[in-house]
């Protein structure tokens, strides 16, 4: 008879993904492990800022299941309309049995992408 080899189970966490955008409409990717584990289309919408001041305010929050450990965290975030297209990675981010928010916080003006994992 032969040895059937014993799979290894992975274990699986859950990653929070928040993302606090100014856009009307732009497009968020997220890879693990160069694996694409989420893909939304974000949209926005106008706040009134004052009397006269008014500013796109969008954010979205979904979660997702993914491997535990240690691993490379990239987000994309596009936006043909408003001319903004930056991405970003996390080297080894760690990813608990426990819910990991990877927080996203885009500012076309400035053209900055900031991501941290808590």
């Amino acid at each position: 008879s032969t040895a059937i080899p014993s799979m290894k189970s992975v274990s699986t966490g859950t990653l929070r993904i928040e993302i606090d955008h100014d856009f009307k409409q732009a497009q968020a990717s997220v890879w693990v492990d160069n694996s694409l584990v989420y893909q939304h289309l974000l949209h926005g919408e106008f706040k009134r800022r004052g009397l006269v001041f008014r500013k796109v305010e969008g954010y979205q929050l979904d979660a997702v299941n993914v491997p535990t450990g240690k691993h490379d965290v990239r987000v994309r975030i596009q936006s043909a309309t408003e001319s903004y297209d930056e991405t970003t990675m996390m080297a080894k981010a760690t990813i608990g049995s426990n819910d990991s928010i990877l927080r996203v916080e885009c500012d076309k003006k400035s053209g900055r992408l900031a991501v941290r994992m808590e």
